[in-house]
């Protein structure tokens, strides 16, 4: 999956659900190929909270899955749904 200008692509997405706010999170693995940084990181956030017409957060899956709060950690990687998965 190409998202829009960006040279990358999921090699999953997740809904994660969020707790008290009008957005939602996406749980996201990149294809080991994939040259990711902070700023396409935020430029995608904002690119899919455009389209969302409502606040977007982009989780990775990895970062989560290092997270020192074992309780978030669970809870996300728990409630995860997935939308997309590459074959």
């Amino acid at each position: 999956m190409i998202c829009g200008p960006f040279p990358i692509h999921f090699s999953e997405a997740r809904a994660a659900r969020a707790a008290s706010w009008c957005g939602f999170s996406l749980l996201v693995s990149f294809a080991p190929d994939v040259q990711w940084g902070i700023f396409e990181h935020v430029e995608m956030e904002q690119e899919l909270s455009d389209l969302a017409g409502r606040r977007v957060d982009l989780i990775s899956r990895r970062a989560m899955e290092q997270s020192q709060n074992p309780i978030r950690r669970k809870a996300i990687l728990d409630s995860a749904t997935p939308l997309y998965v590459a074959r």
